[in-house]
């Protein structure tokens, strides 16, 4: 019969195709292959599809029709189209112990499955947001404290600079562009460390992007402005400063 004619044909995937010696998938078709003893014929070729989290290369898939497993596990595939999910699976329920009455009945829902296999990786992403942000925070601070003191100690030094001619926009830039060379110094420290650090983190993935430049000047120039917003308060409030109150400054 036909669902007999079908116990005895199988579906590969192009790993399978490409494992059994068929460089063109296409070519494992009408081919004849053994599984348990028994000779299995090759009615299709499926395109490679990932069952698995992305951290894993796709590997070799053989689908098969039968309703008794070749070995000591094996999974049914249900489509469901139901607003009473629950009903749907207590129905699947019985017709289970109708066909395996001694096995057990576990399921599970694609989604949540696929879903699970990100989880680690999703709350990871979630903490480093939360320590990057903390992180920022914390060097904000410093840098507001950092920039506070150190314009304090040169408050007589711009008095001097604003009698001589020096205008507010030319201390702002003199005091700024110190800053920005520290974080430049800082950034130019920082990329390769955290190249190497990322590099190594994708490197759990079969199948992953690679680091581009564009990263790395995104953070770097999210750096500067962090800091320049952080100490022009600081610059500015010193540059409009009245120069003769400067000059008085202990």
């Amino acid at each position: 019969n036909h669902a007999g004619a079908e116990t005895n044909t199988v579906i590969l995937n192009e790993s399978a195709a490409r494992q059994l010696g068929y460089p063109e998938p296409a070519g494992a078709v009408d081919a004849f292959i053994l599984m348990g003893g028994k000779p299995f014929q090759v009615v299709g070729v499926l395109k490679d599809y990932h069952q698995e989290s992305l951290k894993k290369e796709i590997r070799p898939v053989v689908l098969f029709y039968g309703y008794k497993w070749l070995y000591d596990i094996g999974y049914y595939a249900i489509k469901l189209n139901s607003a009473d999910i629950r009903a749907s699976v207590k129905s699947i329920e019985e017709v289970w112990k109708q066909v395996y009455p001694t096995a057990h009945f576990e399921y599970s829902f694609l989604d949540e499955a696929f879903d699970r296999q990100y989880q680690s990786d999703r709350k990871f992403g979630i903490l480093f947001t939360l320590l990057t942000l903390l992180a920022l925070f914390i060097a904000a601070l410093g840098l507001y404290g950092l920039a506070t003191y150190s314009i304090q100690k040169r408050t007589k030094e711009i008095g001097i600079r604003k009698v001589n001619g020096a205008t507010a926009r030319e201390i702002v830039l003199m005091l700024t562009g110190e800053f920005a060379k520290w974080v430049g110094v800082a950034f130019v420290i920082a990329c390769p460390i955290a190249y190497l650090v990322m590099n190594r983190w994708l490197q759990n993935f079969a199948y992953r992007t690679e680091l581009s430049w564009v990263t790395f000047a995104i953070a770097g120039i999210a750096a500067l402005l962090i800091a320049l917003v952080t100490v022009f308060y600081q610059a500015y409030a010193a540059a409009t400063r009245n120069p003769v109150a400067a000059l008085r400054y202990e």
